[in-house]
């Protein structure tokens, strides 16, 4: 009814306004802790190009939708994870490259750049695991294409898959029995496949 539709907008858009808005509240709720924070530095600029590096990311994972939606077959999940996997690398190299420079004026490595880092690599070697069609956590199951090519899943050492993803679209009823059939998880997308 046109009473549900108003409805999800406004607990929509209250959602994205309430996520927007909540560190603002709790940096409001105690100002002494935002005069604790470290002012705008050369840290700032190495985050600007980090986040960078995620939009990057990011922006393929929007484009993947696009090339689902339109078929064109060129996003498959091995070929998605390579270029996640070039994109992080990319992240790391700059991101060591700004912690090591340091130690040659002398100076120390900050803990929290190796601690970055050490989870950087820990997501490359993990999607690099997942590239010869190893099943994947629920988040990348959700973020990944749901279509393989099955000559790169060969080259990367694995089999091609005979278990693919099923979409179902504008009937929840049967996805659900096809996920307690299949005994798998079910996503469901409210906004369709982008």
């Amino acid at each position: 009814s046109v009473g549900q539709d108003y409805l999800r907008v406004i607990l929509g858009m209250g959602v994205f306004g309430l996520t927007m808005a909540t560190p603002f509240v709790f940096l409001s709720l105690i100002p002494g802790k935002l005069q604790q924070m470290p002012q705008a530095g050369e840290w700032m600029n190495t985050l600007k190009v980090f986040l960078g590096f995620l939009e990057l990311a990011a922006s393929l994972k929007f484009i993947s939708n696009a090339d689902i939606v339109w078929k064109w077959g060129v996003l498959s999940r091995e070929v998605f994870l390579l270029a996640w996997i070039a994109i992080f690398v990319g992240a790391l190299a700059y991101v060591l490259q700004r912690a090591l420079a340091p130690l040659r004026g002398g100076g120390k490595v900050s803990r929290r750049l190796v601690w970055g880092t050490g989870a950087m690599l820990a997501l490359i070697l993990y999607m690099a695991w997942g590239l010869p069609g190893r099943r994947m956590d629920r988040i990348f199951t959700a973020i990944l294409p749901n279509y393989s090519h099955d000559p790169l899943i060969v080259f990367f050492g694995g089999e091609p898959w005979v278990d693919r993803h099923v979409i179902v679209k504008d009937d929840y009823d049967e996805a659900l029995r096809l996920a307690k059939e299949q005994e798998k998880l079910l996503l469901v997308n409210f906004t369709g496949f982008t």
